[in-house]
């Protein structure tokens, strides 16, 4: 499993334009022919991938996430106008309460509400499936070193290779149960190596990664996956023991057929049949 990032910076731009920018390079990353970007960051992350083996850079199902920090150099807004910024950066689509063609009030209360991180007044983040945003205004520069070192480096990056391993975990469960034993040993090799209780013992990293997770339902398709492999197993298990019964059924008639053939037999040599019962024994 092979995780690749690419790093993209804007600068003196409005949001709308660099969220527009960021939209179309998300969703149409592979395509882009003949420009800068495809050919100084696509193609060799594509010659890399054929390199070792693989024939594209996505597997079937994943597209690329967006781990992205947006600095404003102004001042701190208030936290209703910063969950704002934050789901518009977070959804790559402005958001407009007055406008009929943005989102409800009701959903980007329930994103905001599930998926925020806010702690201090002059940052804030927004964990989503497909998309980390962090929102700063006039940030020291050591953060920027920290969010993109630590919470990309570290923290996002092994929230991602965690949720594409379940993800191929599930994918191969569906193609082919026959592996259900190797499966289920994979899926306890990645419980032992790669699930930790806690990752940092500084409260705000471990505030961050649990967003993460969260927003990538990490929890629920782990749970799903372990669900269906178990079931899976133990219905090959007991498919297995009606068989070993059916077996030992047909092992213990065979032998109770040939413990009552060898009594007949002692018993015939024993008695004569014919005298023993006052009939004359027939001489073949």
């Amino acid at each position: 499993l092979v995780l690749y990032s690419i790093g993209v910076r804007q600068e003196d731009v409005e949001l709308p334009d660099a969220l527009n920018v960021l939209f179309g390079l998300r969703m149409t990353l592979a395509a882009v022919k003949g420009s800068d970007f495809e050919k100084y960051a696509v193609a060799p992350l594509a010659e890399l991938a054929a390199k070792s083996g693989a024939d594209r850079l996505l597997e079937s199902g994943n597209k690329y996430k967006l781990f992205h920090v947006v600095v404003d150099d102004g001042e701190p807004v208030a936290q209703d106008e910063l969950d704002k910024l934050l789901f518009s950066a977070g959804t790559l689509t402005m958001y407009d309460e007055d406008d009929s063609m943005s989102f409800t009030k009701e959903y980007f209360t329930e994103i905001v509400s599930q998926g925020r991180v806010s702690v201090f007044r002059n940052w804030g983040a927004l964990s989503l499936l497909d998309t980390f945003t962090i929102f700063a205004f006039s940030p020291k520069e050591f953060m920027l070193g920290v969010w993109a070192e630590d919470y990309f480096g570290k923290l996002y990056l092994y929230t991602l290779f965690r949720k594409f391993f379940l993800f191929r975990l599930n994918h191969s469960f569906r193609a082919d149960k026959s592996r259900i034993s190797r499966l289920k040993d994979d899926l306890e090799t990645f419980e032992r190596n790669y699930s930790f209780p806690v990752l940092s013992y500084n409260f705000l990293p471990e505030m961050v990664v649990k967003s993460m997770e969260k927003g990538l339902d990490i929890a629920d398709e782990k749970e799903k996956i372990s669900v269906m492999v178990n079931q899976e197993k133990e219905r090959k298990e007991a498919e297995t023991g009606d068989k070993m019964n059916l077996f030992l059924g047909v092992i213990s008639a065979l032998t109770l057929f040939s413990a009552i053939w060898d009594f007949s037999c002692l018993m015939d040599g024993l008695f004569v049949f014919g005298e023993t019962i006052g009939l004359r024994a027939f001489q073949w």
